[in-house]
């Protein structure tokens, strides 16, 4: 389990979340092309909350939760 990050990691997770799930919802109306997702700095995949001592799912996990990209 990884343990950096700051108040702002689990904003910066929504963010990066938010437009994966709109750039997946353009991507998967083209059937032209494959989509992979690659994450070469996901660590782990899990962080600890220093205030908490609880885990939470890091971007790449949860961006692999990401169902079917919907459109907005």
């Amino acid at each position: 389990m990884n343990n950096f990050g700051g108040n702002w990691t689990e904003t910066k997770m929504e963010m990066v979340v938010a437009y994966a799930k709109a750039y997946l919802t353009i991507m998967s109306k083209q059937s032209w092309v494959k989509t992979l997702y690659f994450d070469g700095f996901a660590g782990s995949g899990l962080i600890e909350n220093n205030e908490t001592q609880e885990a939470i799912k890091g971007t790449a996990l949860r961006i692999l939760d990401i169902e079917d990209p919907q459109a907005f």
